[in-house]
């Protein structure tokens, strides 16, 4: 639903990023082609692995990142489909799925433009309302459904 909502509110010519895992990312693909183009997968090289399954699986170092456009958006530039930047310590962390502010600012300098609106429906930790602050000349909008987790972020922001 989210995903059908995303293209309905978008501008024509649009992108996205969806981070997803290796485990959902067929689903979240097909969800995601049904309103957008997906054009790549890019990765997130988390620079070390977390704790996860000690015993019987390898430890997880990158996440995935699902980039769809809406029309013909073009690039501001063009770089690498590996991103490396370190995951945040579980010590700065205020949501188990936060991501560095960093990561987010590197998403925008390849697809914001001046006075876009960037729109976050899973706002988590505000990394990305944050991140459009910093960058400057943006409009943004975060959605987040749990209360004490949107009163986190407004201080993280």
């Amino acid at each position: 639903k989210t995903v059908e909502i995303l293209n309905r509110k978008t501008k024509p010519d649009a992108h996205i990023y969806v981070f997803t895992s290796w485990k959902v990312y067929p689903q979240f693909v097909n969800i995601i082609n049904k309103y957008f183009e997906v054009r790549n997968i890019l990765i997130w090289d988390k620079g070390n692995h977390g704790a996860g399954d000690l015993r019987y699986s390898w430890g997880n170092q990158y996440e995935m990142i699902i980039f769809a456009t809406k029309g013909e958006k073009t690039l501001n530039k063009r770089r690498g489909d590996v991103i490396t930047i370190p995951r945040l310590s579980s010590s700065n962390m205020i949501h188990p799925t936060q991501k560095p502010v960093e990561l987010i600012k590197e998403l925008l300098s390849v697809s914001a433009q001046k006075a876009d609106v960037i729109c976050d429906p899973f706002m988590g930790s505000g990394s990305t309302i944050k991140a459009a602050k910093e960058y400057g000349d943006l409009n943004f909008i975060g959605i987040e459904i749990d209360r004490m987790v949107f009163e986190k972020a407004k201080a993280f922001i």
